[in-house]
């Protein structure tokens, strides 16, 4: 494959899907990764668009990716790392599995991701594009600091990330 690649996480969502098609129209070939299977079934034999099942959590479900990914290219030219949750709530009182969610989708999900698929991004010099939000920046506002937690630790691994 000679086009330009990048993987997309959250390729089902709604930045991540409209950022998807603007990349499609622009001659890119998208590895489209997202959890809702539904969506991505649906997506499935679209032109300059593959399909994967991801679950960023997951470590197993991130390498069989890799795997399908290996199939088709041998590097990549980028990833975008659109994927995240939301949940707000006070943080004395949110549910610890729920805040541990939201920072092991957003935080751990784009570590894990830009881990695994890192080597197929250096062998093109390609480029990481992180996610984060304007929270990420802004001061957190009432009962959004699980969101803002995330996004903050976001904008400071970029930050690393790019440095290193």
């Amino acid at each position: 494959m000679s086009q330009k690649t990048v993987l997309l996480t959250g390729g089902s969502g709604g930045l991540g899907n409209r950022t998807t098609r603007y990349l499609v129209e622009k001659g890119w070939h998208i590895f489209a990764a997202d959890l809702n299977r539904e969506a991505m079934t649906k997506m499935r034999g679209e032109k300059n668009i593959s399909t994967l099942f991801i679950d960023v959590t997951d470590q197993a479900s991130i390498d069989v990716a890799l795997k399908v990914v290996l199939e088709q290219v041998d590097g990549l030219d980028g990833i975008v790392n659109f994927a995240g949750i939301f949940a707000a709530g006070s943080l004395i009182e949110i549910n610890e599995v729920t805040l541990f969610r939201v920072l092991d989708v957003n935080v751990m999900g784009t570590y894990r991701v830009n881990k695994t698929f890192f080597p197929l991004v250096h062998k093109r010099k390609g480029r990481i594009v992180n996610l984060s939000s304007e929270t990420g920046w802004q001061s957190a506002g009432p009962f959004n600091g699980p969101y803002a937690m995330s996004k903050h630790a976001i904008e400071a691994y970029s930050d690393s990330l790019r440095r290193e």
